[in-house]
């Protein structure tokens, strides 16, 4: 079907050009599998294909699931220390607003 075909490029060009034919195959596999469950239980074929592939979600999230990358703005690795400087400049900044404040009152 064109609707499969055009989702599955979509998730194989974002992804390194050694992973792509196997993945495409895995892709294929899967979504044929999903469809057949659905097919079991009666309905409209074009309406199962659009809620496989709803199902499956976003392409790029898809390829992204498939490469391993994951979106962070701070990695896991850094969190807590992060977090622990970003409460260090936090109270020197308390600590300094409250020294000028004083300051300028005296």
């Amino acid at each position: 079907m064109e609707v499969i075909d055009r989702y599955i490029y979509t998730v194989v060009q974002k992804l390194p050009q050694q992973q792509r034919a196997e993945i495409e195959m895995e892709l294929r596999g899967l979504i044929e599998d999903m469809l057949e469950e659905r097919v079991h239980g009666g309905g409209n074929p074009p309406e199962q294909v659009k809620e496989v592939l709803l199902e499956l979600g976003d392409p790029r999230d898809l390829a992204a699931k498939y490469r391993g990358y994951q979106k962070y703005l701070i990695s896991p690795e850094l969190f807590y220390p992060y977090i622990s400087v970003l409460k260090l400049v936090m109270f020197a900044l308390f600590i300094a607003i409250t020294v000028v404040y004083v300051v300028e009152s005296i």
